[in-house]
């Protein structure tokens, strides 16, 4: 009985000895070369995280950027750089995107949708990331990528000088209407010997800033068939509001680049982790801004969008495509967070909020109120060039009754004329 006890013993040894081995010792994955085409290799900030983590992976980064200068001899600055691209990605053949919708370039290059692969492997989302794996469903409903960080627009309030000329700071989520009256009272002061602005829209572009308060009246220069709707009443209403307030000084819009100085003489800007990043570099604190929720509409108070702002996407006709989704995954995890927040050129906004740099400030107006995504990735029903085309009509007429060189009807008006002619014109 006793040798029957000690014989199994040893089995039960040896069988525990050899599973041991074997999981000490699995086979180690197949060397491969990944490509993968980015944007902007200079500020690409993901090469060595992905390398150290998936050392049998040659990774190759293929630069975008230098296929989208624009070149002397393009006639068409837009096809001009889509056929370098459409060159870039036929020639190399990349892998994975970062940054990129190729569909939108190359017609026979597509997508892996990525939602099979995540239900496959119960991949876990949190919020933020369900949130924008939605906002990139295609018109399939595809899942085209996922971004380890994300993007959205905020208020930011500059306490320091409300306390400095007395003024009272809002202590609730303002309208655009409160939110203009209030900035008014800025417009005829001045702080450290400088004039001081009520706001700053986050762009010193007029196309940009009419989209901006477009967004917070939920509302859309161009329907989801491609019709103008800019000449409703309230567009009218709200484009005429801003040039009164850029007249009066309320409305700072500077020709340079919005930086700390510029920052510290207005009492509110809209912007978004740039500019955190701005005030971080700079040693503000919490005790000099406060970030809240962006002005909203009372008629639909839906926060402001989040958006994916570092989409890792999958050719489909990779011969890796199980490899890249690994890296996706990787990324998008808890493990690479702290990675990725000390790896990239400035702070970002991380979908695991808590590993984001953010120094004193509480940052929780970046993802209050989300209500539901948009799609800004479905394909757009007016073609790039007259996009383009009605910017700058837009900047160009808004901008002559800015300076007075036209009164604002007839800019209107003629901005109205102008975006009828260009949509009803052949198709680009």
């Amino acid at each position: 009985m006793n040798r029957s006890i000690i014989m199994m013993c040893c089995i039960v040894i040896i069988a525990g000895m050899l599973a041991g081995c074997s999981k000490e010792n699995p086979k180690p994955p197949e060397p491969i070369v990944l490509k993968i085409m980015v944007d902007n290799k200079a500020l690409f900030g993901y090469e060595s995280i992905i390398r150290s983590k998936f050392p049998h992976i040659t990774l190759e980064v293929i630069d975008a950027m230098p296929a989208q200068i624009i070149q002397p001899e393009d006639e068409n600055i837009f096809e001009g750089v889509n056929q370098r691209l459409r060159n870039l990605i036929q020639s190399e053949e990349p892998d994975m995107f970062f940054r990129f919708q190729p569909e939108n370039i190359a017609d026979n290059v597509g997508l892996v949708d990525l939602e099979p692969l995540i239900k496959r492997d119960n991949y876990e989302l949190n919020e933020i990331q369900q949130y924008l794996v939605e906002s990139t469903k295609r018109l399939n409903d595809s899942i085209i990528g996922m971004s380890p960080t994300f993007e959205r627009r905020v208020l930011f309030v500059n306490r320091k000088l409300f306390q400095q000329l007395g003024i009272a700071e809002p202590e609730t989520e303002l309208s655009w209407s409160e939110f203009r009256q209030w900035a008014a009272r800025f417009s005829v002061l001045e702080a450290n010997n400088k004039p001081v602005y009520g706001y700053y829209l986050g762009s010193n572009h007029w196309r940009m800033m009419l989209e901006i308060v477009g967004d917070i009246h939920s509302m859309q220069i161009l329907n989801s068939e491609g019709q103008l709707v800019l000449d409703q009443p309230t567009w009218r209403e709200l484009a005429e509001g801003l040039i009164a307030d850029y007249k009066n000084g309320t409305l700072l819009m500077d020709e340079q680049v919005f930086e700390i100085d510029n920052m510290k003489q207005t009492a509110m800007f809209i912007g978004g982790s740039n500019e955190l990043a701005t005030l971080l570099l700079s040693n503000e604190s919490e005790a000099d801004w406060t970030i809240a929720p962006m002005p909203v509409d009372p008629r639909n108070p839906q926060g402001s969008p989040l958006a994916p702002n570092g989409l890792f996407s999958i050719n489909r006709s990779s011969g890796h495509v199980e490899e890249a989704w690994e890296i996706i995954k990787y990324l998008n995890s808890v493990e690479a967070a702290p990675h990725i927040a000390e790896s990239l050129y400035y702070p970002h906004l991380m979908t695991h909020l808590s590993f984001t740099p953010s120094g004193s400030f509480n940052i929780e107006a970046f993802t209050a109120n989300i209500g539901t995504p948009g799609n800004e990735y479905k394909a757009p029903p007016v073609g790039t060039a007259k996009q383009n085309q009605l910017a700058q009509a837009i900047v160009e007429e808004l901008n002559a009754a800015a300076k007075e060189q036209k009164t604002f009807e007839e800019a209107w008006e003629e901005l109205l004329n102008r975006s009828r002619a260009l949509l009803q014109a052949s198709s680009d």
